[in-house]
C-alpha cells in the first residue's frame, strides 16, 4: 500500500470544458465538477440503454487542448458497467480503463498516462436495473505524487473553516452570514502538513508542487477515499532544512494546502 496523501493536477473538467452526453441531461452537466458530491448529475432515462456516452472535451481560452492524464475519479456514482477512454479527435476512442460489475460508491481508476483532447465515459450498466444514471463528482487528472510504502506526513493538521462574513453588533454579539463555498457546503478545507527526514527524491517533488501552485489533494486515500480538494499548496512559515540525526538524515518541508 502505497503512502498517503496524494497530489494531483487540478481536475481538467472545469468550466471551459464542453460536456456533452447522450441522456438529456445538459443542465445538470456543471453538477460534474461543482466540488458537490451530493449535488448528482443525473439522465433522464429510467430503463439500462446498449450504451450512454458522457464526454468531456478539454479547453483552455476556447481552444482545443490536450491534457495529460492518468487517473479518473467517479464519486457518488451508481455506474456498474463502463469503460474510460480518450481521443485527440472526438472520433476515434482508445480505451484505457474498463469497469465491470462496480457496486462502490467511489472509484479512483488509475491507468498509464495517455495526452487527450476528449475523454469520455461509455456506461453501459448502472447497479440497480431501471435506475438513472448519476455521478456527484467527475475528476479528470494527473498524479504528481504519491509516497512509497510507509512513507508520508510527520504531522496533519487539517480543519474546515467557515465562509461567511462576521458582524459585531453594539450588545457585542455577532452575527454570522455563512456563504456557499461549493454546492452545499459553507466550509473550505485547509491543511497543515509537517514532513521530517525525506529522501531527496520525495524532498523535490514535494518542492515542484509548490512551484506548479494549484492542485488536487487526496489527503487520506485509505480512510477517507471519497475526499477529493482542489487548491493551492505553498510553503509553510517554517522553512525547510537538512537535518542529520541519529536516526538518519534527510530534508524537513512544511507545507501548507487551502482550498480555492
Amino acid at each position: 500500500m502505497a503512502g498517503e496523501p496524494r497530489f494531483f493536477t487540478r481536475n481538467y473538467i472545469d468550466m471551459e470544458s464542453i460536456i456533452t452526453s447522450e441522456i438529456g441531461a445538459e443542465a445538470t452537466h456543471p453538477r460534474l465538477f461543482d466540488r458537490d458530491r451530493e449535488l448528482q448529475f443525473a439522465g433522464i432515462q429510467t430503463t439500462d440503454l446498449p450504451q450512454v456516452n458522457i464526454i468531456a472535451r478539454f479547453q483552455s481560452g476556447g481552444l482545443d487542448v490536450a491534457r495529460t492524464v492518468d487517473s479518473v475519479v467517479l464519486l457518488n456514482h451508481n455506474l456498474k458497467n463502463y469503460t474510460v477512454e480518450h481521443s485527440n479527435d472526438g472520433v476515434g476512442y482508445t480505451v484505457v480503463a474498463t469497469i465491470v460489475g462496480d457496486t462502490s460508491t467511489d472509484r479512483y481508476i488509475a491507468f498509464a498516462a495517455v495526452s487527450a483532447k476528449y475523454m469520455r465515459l461509455a456506461t453501459t450498466a448502472v447497479q440497480t436495473s431501471g435506475q438513472k444514471r448519476k455521478i456527484g463528482e467527475l475528476l479528470v487528472m494527473e498524479k504528481l505524487f504519491e509516497f512509497g510504502a510507509d512513507k508520508g506526513p510527520a504531522a496533519i493538521a487539517f480543519a474546515p473553516v467557515p465562509v461567511g462574513t462576521f458582524t459585531r453588533t453594539a450588545d457585542l454579539g455577532i452575527i454570522v452570514n455563512q456563504f456557499r463555498w461549493a454546492g452545499n457546503r459553507v466550509e473550505r478545507f485547509k491543511a497543515r502538513l509537517g514532513f521530517t527526514l525525506l529522501e531527496k527524491s520525495d524532498y523535490d517533488s514535494l518542492r515542484a508542487l509548490v512551484r506548479r501552485g494549484q492542485i488536487t489533494l487526496q489527503l487520506e486515500p485509505v480512510e477517507r477515499p471519497e475526499e477529493f480538494f482542489r487548491g493551492t499548496v505553498t510553503p509553510a512559515s517554517a522553512p525547510s532544512a537538512y537535518t542529520s540525526l541519529f536516526k538518519g538524515n534527510g530534508y524537513n518541508l512544511e507545507l501548507e494546502f487551502e482550498e480555492d
